[in-house]
């Protein structure tokens, strides 16, 4: 019974790790799509700067 319960403790804490893993990639993909849309907009209105 013991035994049970320290598995179920170690399983429970690996499975809370990839979650938080998954967590951070797909903030991090966020970050990328931020960052390259941020990047666009600033090419967007330099360009907008450009003609007037």
């Amino acid at each position: 019974m013991i035994y049970n319960d320290v598995d179920a403790f170690f399983v429970s804490k690996i499975i809370n790790k990839i979650n938080q893993l998954k967590n951070l990639n797909i903030e991090y993909q966020g970050l990328k799509i931020n960052t390259s849309l941020s990047s666009v907009s600033m090419i967007f209105s330099d360009c907008l700067r450009g003609i007037k």
